[in-house]
């Protein structure tokens, strides 16, 4: 715990975030199982891969022994495992579990996916602002252009600059609406 402004406020934020993650990874040390910092204990769900590491240091881990059962009981439905990074023991088994994670979410969508979050606001954002172009109950011409201006905006900032004007220009002369 640490009593510096800066970095109780970057933990929130990391907490923050790691709520809406695909994917949680939580380190914890072996030779403090099965006690789980409360802030890290919230964190915990089905998306969560816990690893114990200094699993060389805990006999019971190194032999698949109680402690590993109560580590699944627990915690059911989460992957548990014991690694050692200091002696690179359970490191492969990790990372063949993660690729494993990965690739099964990959395959759930045949959409791409976005994995920046600044394209993901991008795109939330300019599907707010056709959201409100479609439903808008007014259909004062400025305010709809406003609209689509902001949309493809949101969109340019992605994919690189869009000509607002020459978009409008387009489908407006398409309803004979004018700009």
């Amino acid at each position: 715990d640490s009593g510096d402004v800066i970095e109780i406020e970057g933990i929130r934020r990391a907490e923050e975030r790691a709520k809406s993650a695909d994917i949680k990874i939580i380190l914890v040390s072996a030779a403090d199982w099965p006690e789980i910092p409360e802030r890290l204990s919230g964190q915990i769900d089905k998306n969560t891969i816990i690893l114990l590491n200094k699993s060389d240091q805990t006999r019971e881990l190194q032999n698949n022994g109680p402690e590993e059962a109560l580590l699944n009981q627990s915690f059911p439905n989460i992957t548990i495992l014991p690694i050692s990074a200091k002696y690179k023991k359970g490191l492969g088994v990790f990372l063949e579990e993660l690729s494993a994670e990965v690739e099964k979410r990959m395959e759930l969508t045949d959409t791409p996916n976005l994995t920046r979050i600044r394209h993901r606001e991008a795109l939330s954002d300019s599907v707010a602002h056709l959201h409100r172009f479609a439903d808008s109950p007014h259909k004062e011409v400025a305010l709809l252009a406003e609209d689509l201006r902001m949309a493809a905006r949101s969109l340019g900032s992605i994919m690189g600059r869009v000509d607002v004007e020459e978009v409008l220009g387009a489908i407006f002369s398409e309803f004979c609406v004018g700009k």
